[in-house]
């Protein structure tokens, strides 16, 4: 009896083992979702607009610098961390587009988008976007653009790089 009562608790013991293990990694994927919704709703904001009011104080720069920062401040800064955001903005890895757009006075829309884990590395993903441009004065164009967006554990961006600028301008320039 005592021989199938050790049994018994080894079997406990392991599906406990197991279960524990699959909790753990359901947690990491809810994780990665969660990182992956992120990346998401960032790649659609940077690539989509700009809207009306961000238009205006486009157009507008020397009155509303400060509205055209709240705007990025609102939109994006949450889903940065604290010492990338800045960078980000100075960079102009995510204002860039809007002002470029609107340079020819123009809008954009995300018409597909692809986030992909990177396997190598963790809490990094890649990005394939399919950009449609409107221009105002030129024929309409679509562009693919494509890139890497890193988190950290908190799920805060730390990095965003864009693999096709050179497309993105080529296709904003005016002819």
């Amino acid at each position: 009896m005592n021989g199938k009562s050790n049994i018994l608790w080894k079997l406990i013991a392991i599906c406990g083992v197991l279960f524990l293990a699959v909790g753990c990694s359901s947690v990491n994927s809810e994780e990665k979702d969660e990182d992956q919704e992120t990346a998401e709703i960032v790649v659609k904001k940077m690539f989509s607009g700009p809207s009306e009011e961000l238009a205006e104080n486009y157009e507008n720069i020397q009155q509303s610098a400060s509205d055209i920062e709240s705007y990025y401040d609102e939109e994006f800064k949450p889903y940065f961390s604290e010492n990338y955001y800045d960078d980000a903005i100075a960079n102009r890895a995510i204002n860039l587009f809007h002002s470029k757009v609107q340079g020819i006075d123009g809008k954009m829309n995300v018409e597909d988008l692809t986030i992909e884990p990177v396997e190598s590395v963790d809490n990094a993903y890649t990005y394939t976007a399919s950009v449609h441009i409107t221009k105002a004065e030129a024929e309409n164009e679509t562009v693919e653009l494509s890139g890497r967006i890193n988190f950290d554990e908190d799920g805060a961006i730390t990095r965003i790089t864009h693999n096709d600028l050179d497309t993105f301008t080529k296709a904003v320039t005016t002819k």
